[in-house]
């Protein structure tokens, strides 16, 4: 760890010296010019952002790129090298630096440092293996001569002096450090941000060492070859380049996250919301299509009646799907639109879309709705008549029942249809039959045990099934057929008198009965009735204490009523005595318990009076 700060150290106090000597050389310093010391070059590798491009269209690109940008080979996907044909193996061979492949590796390789994959072998680490492995075709090293590319030998180069060390630590050093966390740690470091690591070797291959990547033949006559490959002549377009192609394999890895790519740093033709600027468009509801890099690679929602066209054809999987998929299948950039022309929400003609044209018979337009409503020809069934008709599903004509329901399949029937047609065949369950009164097959009628049987006094129940019957007998009639009669009431009898006779306060009772006139078949009622005496009458011996009269005997007990009036006066004079006699015995207990206490008190009152004295 010391030496690797020192060796930090190192290189940032010789990239000090060697700017200051730049700058004594040159006022006018260009970044993007071999003039200038290519460790300067490598150790300062300047990305420039969107809101830094001066070029216009690169700093539009924000929203979306344009795609002459790639007819144009502004964005290029590889970088190919003009190697003298005297260090080449085999004749016409090209030898490339391939972007999308470079890309693809610093994206493993962060995966791998971040442990979100785990790798069988150990990744290419450093730079020298990242870009050995990113060169076509594979196994380049066979077909060059071995000093032919100097990147090769790049390490091993100025042997008296230390820009050998400070090159070995650049090309042999890790791209991307390890980034642990613990096991309670939610930090996520986007993985666009690790993949930038690798911009400075797209910069120092494209812009310091393209013209001065191969070597003369040792040894050979003559003047050095001069390159006739342009590498990209501005900042702007070789950040475009890398920014291009690392966004769109981060969105073609399903297995990314949605935090992996900050806002702002991909292109994103959605962020204008420009659905709401087109016509027949719900709201803003925008969709990127494809890897959403350029300027038409997005999808509106469309309102009814309409469908969303771009470039021209029918985005039938909504979304670019299939497109995105047979990117998947190649390792060449994503696909480029012919034009930058925006979709649009073109008017279709529904029953065309919607209805069958083999099955439909007619099409009408619902108004105010975006839909129709197809009426299917006869062998053709369905809300768009697309399916061959299956009378057990649905008949043509609606007043009728489909076959499945009309063979009572609920109950274990079955429909055997032809199809094409309206006929089926029913074979119907057990307990079920034909309905003669439909005219077509069906099973709806049950079978009744009652159509054979017969109740001579009474309804005839049927089993759920119909294989069973009863007989619901009236009152009158019993057995099993109902076929018996129960005996007949007769009339009630009077009613007794009541009891007890009389009594003030009490509750009297009286009853009838009835006989059975058959018998003891009778039934549906009682022999035996009991009511409550509609009046209270009190004794005779009670009306003189109550203070009442002849008059308190009760209509109904006239007999005893009567009786009581002979006698009324010896009566009144008995309760009288009565009442007397009571009266006097009430006054002689009172007097006696009186002088009861007295004498216990006097007893008392001497007994304390003797202890006194």
């Amino acid at each position: 760890m010391r030496i690797y700060k020192l060796q930090c150290l190192f290189l940032g106090i010789f990239a000090k010296v060697l700017l200051c000597q730049t700058q004594q050389d040159s006022k006018n310093l260009e970044f993007l010019t071999p003039s200038r010391h290519e460790m300067l070059q490598f150790l300062f590798p300047h990305y420039t952002p969107y809101s830094d491009m001066m070029d216009l269209v690169l700093r539009a690109s924000e929203f979306g790129f344009p795609s002459f940008l790639r007819r144009t080979n502004v964005l290029p996907d590889s970088l190919v090298f003009d190697i003298p044909a005297k260090q080449l193996n085999a004749p016409n061979i090209k030898i490339e630096f391939h972007i999308p492949t470079y890309v693809k590796k610093l994206i493993h390789l962060a995966k791998v440092k971040l442990r979100r994959v785990q790798a069988n072998t150990e990744p290419a680490a450093s730079l020298k293996q990242i870009w050995i492995e990113s060169v076509r075709p594979e196994g380049f090293l066979k077909l060059i001569h071995t000093s032919a590319l100097r990147f090769l030998m790049y390490d091993k180069e100025a042997l008296m002096s230390d820009d050998q060390k400070a090159r070995r630590s650049i090309l042999d050093t890790p791209l991307i450090r390890d980034y642990l966390f613990n096991d309670s740690s939610t930090q996520n470091i986007p993985l666009a941000l690790l993949a930038m690591s690798g911009w400075r070797g797209l910069f120092w291959t494209a812009v310091s060492q393209m013209p001065n990547f191969y070597n003369a033949v040792p040894g050979a006559s003559g003047p050095p070859h001069e390159t006739s490959v342009a590498a990209p002549a501005r900042l702007d377009e070789l950040s475009s380049t890398f920014l291009f192609h690392l966004c769109a394999e981060l969105r073609r890895d399903k297995s990314t996250l949605p935090t992996d790519i900050p806002a702002g740093f991909c292109p994103n033709p959605c962020s204008t919301s420009p659905c709401l600027t087109l016509p027949h468009t719900v709201g803003q509801q925008c969709h990127l299509v494809g890897r959403g890099l350029f300027m038409s690679d997005f999808r509106c929602e469309c309102l009814p009646g309409f469908v969303w066209v771009s470039g021209g054809v029918a985005d039938e999987d909504a979304g670019g799907k299939e497109e995105e998929a047979e990117e998947d299948n190649t390792d060449e950039g994503p696909r480029t639109p012919m034009s930058d022309d925006v979709g649009s929400c073109v008017a279709v003609d529904i029953c065309e879309t919607y209805c069958s044209a083999q099955g439909t018979r007619r099409c009408d337009i619902l108004p105010h709705t975006g839909s129709a409503k197809c009426s299917c020809k006869l062998a053709y069934m369905g809300p768009t008549c697309s399916i061959r008709r299956n009378p057990c599903i649905e008949v043509s004509d609606k007043a009728k029942m489909a076959g499945n329901m009309a063979c009572n399949t609920g109950q274990g029937g079955l429909c055997i249809p032809t199809m094409g047609s309206d006929f089926y065949v029913c074979q119907c369950p057990p307990s079920w039959t034909k309905d003669t009164g439909l005219d077509y097959e069906n099973c709806l009628a049950l079978k009744d045990k009652c159509l054979s049987e017969v109740c001579v006094r009474g309804d005839c129940i049927s089993s759920g099934d119909g294989t069973k019957m009863i007989c619901l007998c009236p009152e009158e009639a019993y057995g099993a057929r109902c076929e018996n009669l129960r005996g007949n009431w007769a009339e009630w009898g009077p009613w007794s008198a009541c009891s007890p006779a009389c009594g003030h306060g009490k509750i009297r009772y009286r009853e009838r009965v009835r006989g059975c006139l058959h018998g003891n078949t009778c039934s549906g009622g009682r022999s035996r009735q009991v009511e409550v005496c509609p009046e209270n009458l009190p004794c005779p011996d009670e009306i003189a204490t109550l203070g009442l009269g002849a008059e308190a005997l009760a209509p109904q007990d006239a007999w005893q009523g009567g009786e009581a009036r002979a006698h009324i006066e010896i009566q009144q004079a008995f309760a009288l005595r009565k009442r007397r006699f009571r009266l006097l015995v009430l006054i002689l207990k009172f007097v006696f318990l009186f002088l009861c206490a007295f004498a216990v008190a006097s007893a008392t009152i001497m007994v304390v009076y003797a202890l006194i004295y």
